[in-house]
């Protein structure tokens, strides 16, 4: 019989199953759209990820979504991390509707 546990992990491998494939489309569109992208993956506190990765890369811009997609984090979760990212980012951050 399945543990808790056991179902957690579960669950969190298909979500990052889903969000690999979110990401591979999305950089697919981008790149026939003439634009050079690079897409990853990472776990952690998405404001504080983009935010270092944008200063790494010495990004001019940030381009995220209005609304968050695909969690369980609830209805704000997207707002907070734009509210963070506009507070924090090294650099302009683009909000897309």
């Amino acid at each position: 019989m399945p543990t808790a546990a056991d179902w957690v992990a579960d669950s969190n491998q298909a979500r990052r199953e889903t969000a690999r494939a979110a990401l591979e489309q999305s950089v697919q569109v981008l790149t026939a759209a003439g634009l050079t992208v690079a897409g990853e993956m990472n776990e952690g506190p998405a404001s504080r990820i983009l935010s270092e990765r944008a200063a790494e890369l010495n990004a001019d811009s940030i381009f995220v979504g209005a609304r968050s997609l695909g969690t369980d984090a609830g209805p704000t979760a997207g707002a907070e991390v734009v509210s963070a990212l506009i507070t924090n980012a090294p650099c302009s951050v683009e909000v897309v509707r």
